[in-house]
């Protein structure tokens, strides 16, 4: 009886220790500790490339002429419409834009951050502010970093300077081009990711729907559908994201010129 008291609490013992270790584990990451593991990360590095590049396609598909000629127009009526998925295709149609299209551009941006989260589920003791930060921080030292893996990414990526400019048709997959103009110079990773980083910097993490993706990955959900995707929208603000998408766009421009 003595010798089975005894190994239960050992046993006792070895699970609160290792509990506390795993615990004082978790609370001692910090923000550089978290931006240094992810640097580090071949599938963060992978997510790099694609959330740049999805981010890219949703601001090109809000260049259409009717927007590039009323901008101010365009995002008064999307403050007005924020909230209500119906006003907000009315608002979308009145500037020849899809909003179903735009929400599938989305879904791209917000799935990338799922599979980033699931990955790196440390991320979750994180607020949502914190999150964007470190996401921001670890990017901004990829792309200025020598490590093979990053420069392969950044030798990868191509953004076509033509798809800055207005591009009067759409293709099937969403994405504008510009016919005869398009031009054949191309912007670098390093160029295009300045511009993103400067467009969320001019707002909170809930531009880009963190919190709500967040709450996806903590219920161990693997993919975010459409419908999802208009929720995390609507609730997070959707005039914030298109102004953040318009100032990205002007800063691609501006880079065009250079």
């Amino acid at each position: 009886m003595k010798k089975t008291v005894l190994i239960v609490s050992i046993i006792a013992i070895t699970m609160v220790a290792f509990y506390s270790c795993t615990k004082n584990t978790n609370e001692s990451v910090t923000e550089e500790q978290a931006v240094q593991n992810l640097v580090s990360s071949g599938n963060f590095i992978a997510f790099t490339g694609h959330f740049i590049s999805d981010f890219s396609a949703l601001m090109q598909y809000h260049r259409s002429s009717a927007v590039l000629a009323d901008k101010t127009g365009f995002l008064a009526q999307v403050k007005l419409a924020s909230g209500d998925g119906n006003a907000l295709s009315g608002a979308y149609r009145s500037f020849a834009l899809n909003y179903e299209t735009a929400m599938g551009l989305k879904n791209r941006i917000d799935n990338d951050l799922l599979g980033l989260l699931n990955q790196h589920k440390f991320l979750l003791r994180f607020s949502e502010e914190q999150v964007q930060r470190i996401i921001v921080k670890a990017i901004d030292e990829g792309v200025h970093s020598a490590d093979q893996r990053w420069v392969d990414v950044k030798r990868s990526f191509r953004f076509d300077r033509g798809m800055a400019y207005d591009g009067r048709t759409t293709a099937s997959n969403g994405l504008r081009t510009t016919g005869t103009n398009r031009m054949e110079a191309i912007l670098s990773l390093d160029e295009v990711w300045a511009c993103v980083k400067s467009a969320l910097g001019l707002g909170t993490a809930s531009i880009i729907g963190i919190a709500g993706v967040t709450k996806l990955a903590e219920q161990g959900i693997q993919q975010v559908v459409i419908t999802a995707s208009k929720w995390i929208a609507e609730r997070a603000g959707w005039w914030g994201l298109a102004i953040t998408l318009i100032d990205f766009g002007v800063c691609i421009y501006n880079e065009t010129k250079d």
